[in-house]
């Protein structure tokens, strides 16, 4: 969970060249992986939501107010409004699994 503003933007002639480096790339590594003859692996969906959330639950915990205020003050009103949502995320992130869990 992020509120970012990313400043200045690409320009045009950066933005086409990085579509064509990344296109570039994902041919490279379809061809690696025609060439090496290795099978795609089967990932167990279960692990993989659990993974995801884990780290959506450590983004929470560092966005809470008493760790925000390790970049800078925070406002009184920013806090008593943060801490509640960001709890009842953790919350939501934490049922989530636990669903996931009891499989």
């Amino acid at each position: 969970m992020t509120a970012s503003l990313i400043s200045p933007p690409l320009s045009q002639v950066q933005s086409k060249a990085l579509q064509e480096l990344a296109q570039a790339l994902r041919q490279e590594i379809a061809q690696l992986e025609v060439d090496t003859h290795l099978e795609p692996a089967t990932l167990d969906l279960a692990r993989v939501i659990r993974a995801e959330f884990t780290l959506l639950w450590c983004d929470l915990e560092d966005v809470r107010p008493n760790k925000l205020e390790n970049y800078g003050a925070l406002p009184a009103q920013s806090k008593a409004l943060l801490e509640p949502r960001i709890t009842r995320l953790i919350e939501l992130v934490l049922r989530i699994e636990n669903v996931v869990k009891s499989g």
